[in-house]
């Protein structure tokens, strides 16, 4: 009796799991099937963040290259302006710097564009262009150059000035001090940063996302500068598990790419997407690990955990 009685309550066990399950995956189809009737159109992106939460064996700092920087230049006279951003590339023999008053390529009028060069322990060249509307521009240029850059801070350093454009038609003054924004990671401690931190919103219309009821996709960026707008369009296919969307890349030479997952969120003429990744439920949580060292520019090696929350959010045109 004992065993029967056992026997029947796996049986109704084994049931009930049944019908949880099957329960679950008729809700995820259900899911699934309304948003793939509400997913096609046009959205275009109005926002992203980038969350990560980080653990380190060495103490160092994350460069978040995509945030303003501490501090700024100043730009006075005929033109007012304050730059904010600041690029640094590391050429080996020199350094190629830009600071500008918004991100690069972001391509919102108007556009300051200070470039410099660093090499030999000295800034060797030295020129500002402005962008007010696509025919109205102006370029200062000196040789008289009181500027300093350290590679150790990241840090920018313009003492007072004054330029005069080419045609001799505008006269500034340009001041401050710019240091590219970090965050510090102390040894041991789970560390958050936002890497966009402080980014201004997309301009609109400058990424697309367009879904086809036949399950394809185009991604379509717009840039103007200089009166032309310049399109790179990138395609591939969707599918929906849930509210799981898979969507794949087509490369150029007939291949396709990593998939990209995320969940949806979508609520009348509202769509977001998230990705979640954390390298503790990676199959290879090394190789994860020293993607994540090489994309953040961090020490090889000294990752121990990592996780990141990334999410954009669209608006159905």
């Amino acid at each position: 009796m004992r065993f029967r009685l056992k026997y029947m309550g796996m049986i109704i066990l084994g049931l009930g799991f049944f019908v949880l399950n099957n329960c679950e995956e008729a809700g995820e189809d259900q899911i699934g099937n309304a948003l793939e009737s509400e997913l096609p159109g046009s959205w275009g992106i109005t926002g992203f963040e980038n969350i990560a939460t980080v653990t380190s064996s060495s103490e160092q700092d994350v460069i978040q290259m995509f945030s303003p920087g501490v501090g700024g230049v100043n730009i006075s006279g005929d033109l007012i302006a304050t730059l904010s951003y600041l690029f640094v590339w590391d050429f080996s023999q020199y350094y190629a710097i830009t600071i500008g008053n918004q991100l690069l390529g972001s391509n919102t009028f108007p556009i300051y564009t200070l470039a410099m060069t660093y090499s030999n322990e000295s800034v060797t060249s030295f020129s500002l262009s402005v962008l007010l509307l696509d025919s109205v521009s102006y370029t200062f240029e000196t040789d008289e150059i009181n500027a300093t850059y350290d590679p150790v801070t990241l840090t920018v350093e313009i003492a007072s000035i004054a330029l005069m454009d080419v045609d001799s038609s505008k006269s500034i003054t340009i001041d401050g001090q710019l240091q590219m924004k970090r965050t510090h990671i102390p040894v041991g401690e789970p560390t958050i940063f936002n890497f966009y931190e402080g980014m201004a919103a997309p301009a609109p219309g400058s990424g697309i996302y367009v879904f086809a009821d036949d399950l394809t996709f185009q991604y379509i960026s717009n840039t103007s500068y200089g009166g032309q707008v310049y399109q790179d369009t990138t395609t591939g296919s969707w599918s929906l598990n849930g509210d799981r969307l898979t969507m794949v890349n087509n490369l150029p030479d007939g291949e396709v790419g990593d998939p990209w997952v995320v969940s949806v969120d979508l609520e009348g003429n509202e769509l977001i997407l998230t990705q979640v990744v954390d390298c503790n439920d990676s199959s290879s949580k090394s190789n994860c690990l020293n993607d994540k060292e090489n994309f953040y520019g961090l020490s090889p090696e000294s990752l121990t955990e990592f996780s990141e929350e990334t999410t954009h959010w669209m608006t159905r045109l």
